[in-house]
């Protein structure tokens, strides 16, 4: 269910979101680290006259993907708007037209909970999806460089590599420094017995070694679980829509 990928906006306040107005349809329910950005409701889209003149007649495949697109839409706010209390932040942060009223909100989103998957398009399948994903697969799947670019200044933009840089470099140089304390005990006089100093340092490096292995190799693990799980989902979401559809 596409509810469960879609938090009310008192639940983005609750996990620390802050949430951004964008009128740029592509970004809407994008999030990115502490931040969600949602397009604001038109007014004329709360209007039955304007859904009965313009969007009721069928006027060939592109207008057809147009009222699915704009009944995904309108639906994520069934979603984003539960209680009253999410009417009230969508009031403040002006997300929905300032004569609304909880009670005209309530009726005129009480047919939306009849919107399956097959009614909107693929894009409102998914909920919220996260940035770097997109920015990830982006360059697989659309040979772009991004889906869309946050930081525009470079070194804001190469400052994001230095945490995993600084990580990769400090492991090497920990597996390198307990690997020289290992060899050197090979290069010693295999006639000169060990003393226990010596021994301890040994097994220490080794074990230095062995245990920053295993910490790079569960954490390998731990991606590959992640990005598989996102793969699972994302693949169940697209044919049950497909399905759906055909």
């Amino acid at each position: 269910m596409i509810a469960q990928n879609i938090s009310a906006l008192h639940r983005q306040e609750v996990e620390g979101r802050k949430i951004i107005i964008t009128e740029e349809a592509h970004l809407h329910l994008v999030w990115y680290y502490d931040r969600i950005f949602i397009k604001p409701l038109p007014e004329y889209l709360l209007s039955h006259r304007f859904w009965t003149q313009h969007f009721l007649p069928e006027k060939g495949e592109e207008w057809i993907r147009l009222q699915k697109a704009a009944r995904g839409y309108l639906r994520t706010y069934l979603y984003l708007i539960i209680h009253e209390s999410d009417f009230r932040i969508a009031q403040r942060l002006h997300l929905v037209p300032k004569q609304a009223t909880w009670e005209t909100f309530c009726t005129f989103t009480a047919g939306f909970k009849y919107i399956n998957d097959q009614k909107v398009t693929g894009r409102y399948a998914y909920g919220e999806i996260r940035l770097t994903r997109l920015n990830f697969y982006t360059k697989i799947f659309l040979g772009r460089f991004h889906y869309h670019i946050i930081n525009a200044q470079y070194g804001a933009y190469f400052a994001q590599f230095y945490g995993p840089l600084i990580f990769a470099f400090g492991n090497l140089t920990i597996i390198l420094s307990a690997m020289q304390v290992f060899l050197s005990y090979e290069q010693l006089d295999p006639h000169v017995q060990m003393t226990l100093r010596s021994r301890m340092c040994q097994g220490f490096s080794i074990w230095i070694t062995i245990s920053v292995v295993g910490l790079v190799v569960f954490l390998i693990v731990m991606l590959v679980y992640k990005i598989s799980r996102e793969w699972v989902w994302t693949l169940k979401r697209r044919y049950e829509y497909k399905k759906g559809v055909n």
